[in-house]
């Protein structure tokens, strides 16, 4: 068997790849830790019982199961992080006055693969704000985030919002169920006016104004809709505006009935992409604990963030014989050059530096290009 060949969706990633994928962690959690997100860590691999309650039971289906030898319980490999850092949050600090800001970083995995890449381990890095159920929360998560995205340097960014609650609450309204609800939900999804009108006759008209690609808060907010999602409307009215009165710069749309991969959000959900890449770089929502408690957060998906940045200058690498002085090492590195040291006497200092593939060599106190 080729030792070198891995699962379907896992891959190796590579000196400079994995510095520069790490950078962006760095960068996007110092940010978080600026606004005050606690970093938290938790396990990869949990109880079924804690990974699968409530919000995370949707999940259930994405989700790697093995046994626990010692206990002799099932356990799951964290397919997300949200839900986690949640359960922190209504158990380890349940004490913490409210509400509890906390950020994470960390690989998920799979069972299947999504998207262009079909990975099924990718990072995830995000923040939880739980405890807070006002509206400026909500922007607030939205706010830092783009602030991270910034400072990893991601620009031309666009948020679509949406209600994923929606959906049910409508098609509750017009009596549609069984096999014609299922079929109307696949049709939203593509939005496909032409099987809308098939299943719904003269309701249609309320769900082809929802998919509208040209709908907006204050036409959202004039529709003839049921008073629990008129509400939720009106609440994702105050979030828009929020947001678009501290980051004007960003493009904003809604799509109030898109809730096609929102797996436990319910009244507030949105995707972050960027004119620079076709798919999703990050998405969020709000959501209840398996406690009841409210929370709302976002998640980067850094594999995605990794592929659009520009890759870090080279900087020049030394080569220096192992005899070679802590201090002067220190006075390169100072300078910003990476130090090699050799990892045993050689004779030829230069020969030995490019088949290291330095850039430098450090020979009786200069430095020559090799």
């Amino acid at each position: 068997m080729n030792k070198a060949l891995l699962p379907a969706g896992f891959h190796d990633l590579l000196y400079p790849d994995a510095k520069t994928q790490h950078n962006i962690v760095v960068t996007i959690c110092k940010c978080f830790e600026e606004h005050g997100y606690r970093k938290v860590e938790p396990p990869v691999i949990e109880f079924e019982e804690s990974l699968f309650s409530e919000a995370g039971e949707a999940l259930s289906n994405k989700t790697f199961r093995l046994m626990d030898p010692s206990s002799h319980k099932m356990m799951g490999v964290r397919a997300d992080m949200t839900t986690q850092v949640a359960r922190i949050a209504t158990t380890r600090l349940i004490n913490e006055p409210k509400p509890i800001r906390l950020s994470y970083s960390g690989d998920v995995f799979r069972v299947k693969g999504e998207g262009l890449y079909a990975e099924r381990k990718f990072m995830q890095a995000g923040v939880e704000l739980i405890g807070a159920q006002s509206p400026q929360s909500d922007a607030q998560v939205v706010l830092v985030t783009a602030e991270a995205l910034k400072e990893a340097s991601i620009d031309g960014l666009c948020i679509d919002f949406t209600i994923p609650g929606m959906i049910e609450i409508v098609l509750d309204d017009i009596k549609i169920t069984g096999k014609d609800r299922e079929d109307l939900i696949t049709a939203i999804s593509k939005k496909d006016s032409t099987q809308i009108k098939n299943l719904c006759g003269k309701k249609a008209d309320i769900i082809l104004q929802l998919i509208d690609p040209g709908i907006d808060i204050k036409k959202l907010c004039s529709l003839k809709l049921p008073k629990e999602a008129l509400k939720l409307c009106k609440r994702l009215g105050e979030v828009f505006q929020i947001v678009k009165a501290n980051r004007p710069d960003i493009a904003m749309s809604i799509d109030p009935i898109g809730s096609a991969g929102f797996a436990y959000h319910k009244t507030l959900g949105f995707s972050i992409f960027s004119k620079n890449t076709h798919g999703e770089i990050g998405r969020g929502g709000r959501y209840i604990t398996s406690d009841n408690v409210d929370g709302v957060g976002a998640t980067l998906y850094v594999n995605e963030l990794f592929r659009m940045s520009s890759r870090a200058p080279k900087r020049d690498t030394v080569f220096v014989a192992c005899d070679t002085n802590l201090q002067t090492i220190r006075k390169l590195r100072e300078n910003g050059q990476i130090v090699i040291i050799s990892a045993q006497e050689v004779k030829d200092l230069k020969s030995e530096a490019k088949q290291q593939k330095c850039t430098h060599v450090f020979i009786d106190g200069d430095i020559f290009e090799v």
